[in-house]
């Protein structure tokens, strides 16, 4: 009888710490899923979207950086600017509008910085925009200033004369050529319709030729180039750290191999 109460017991007991050992390893494996399935649902919901735009992005910066023939293109870094939807205006406001809400609270610590560090690059680089707008409209004031005396007022009634100069100095001075042999020809030829006969030609030129060596000599045209190459890698950088994650998480979560981004 004891031996078999004994058995009992052993029986029991071994049935109890197999059901405790099988639900801490099913909970183990639930907790797993779970675990993977947050990752998964993090990466379809907001890695994978921020990649795709930072790569339009991407490709966007590599073309300006080659040939940044549109300096007026304005990058949207939030929502406001992005609504107006204008065909001038180029979108990356997903980080701002990521940075509101809980999304922001998955996102990897040096990917933030990365974003952050692309959002303080549009920064400069949009303000350097607006500061060569400025620039030119003052030098287009100034031109007209020294030339309004060549005008002929029969021609130039109807005629907003300093708002054409700043825009033909603008199609003249760009797209960015800072190695360019720019001349002024086209404005002085542009300029000749507005003119009166006893205008002094060698003066008009003279007076476009400086107008546009100041042009190019102003901080805000040199710093077209370097802002962009800077915002390049930036923007290279926070590409391939999105894409490591992505690439990660399908590997380790999702059983991925061979995987092409």
């Amino acid at each position: 009888m004891e031996a078999a109460l004994i058995a009992l017991g052993s029986a029991i007991l071994g049935s109890l710490v197999g059901s405790v050992t099988g639900y801490r390893y099913n909970k183990k494996l639930q907790d797993s899923k779970d675990f993977a399935d947050r990752w998964v649902d993090r990466k379809e919901k907001i890695y994978a979207p921020l990649y795709e735009q930072a790569l339009a992005f991407k490709r966007f910066i590599d073309e300006l950086s080659e040939y940044p023939t549109q300096p007026y293109v304005r990058i949207a870094i939030d929502e406001a600017t992005a609504a107006i939807g204008s065909r001038q205006i180029t979108d990356f406001s997903m980080w701002d509008s990521i940075k509101k809400d809980t999304r922001f609270d998955y996102i990897p610590k040096h990917i933030k910085n990365d974003l952050d560090e692309v959002y303080e690059a549009v920064v400069k680089r949009n303000d350097n925009e607006d500061k060569i707008h400025d620039k030119l409209k003052e030098l287009s004031t100034a031109f007209y200033s020294d030339i309004e005396q060549y005008l002929d007022e029969s021609k130039t009634r109807n005629v907003n004369i300093q708002g054409t100069i700043t825009m033909l100095l603008t199609q003249i001075v760009m797209p960015y050529q800072p190695n360019a042999d720019i001349t002024s020809t086209g404005l002085v030829s542009s300029l000749n319709s507005s003119m009166r006969n006893d205008a002094d030609p060698e003066f008009i030129k003279s007076k476009c030729d400086d107008l546009i060596k100041k042009a190019k000599e102003t901080t805000s045209y040199k710093n077209i180039t370097p802002l962009i190459k800077s915002l390049q890698t930036k923007v290279d950088k926070t590409v391939d750290d999105l894409r490591k994650l992505i690439t990660k998480i399908i590997e380790d979560y999702e059983g991925g191999t061979n995987i092409d981004l």
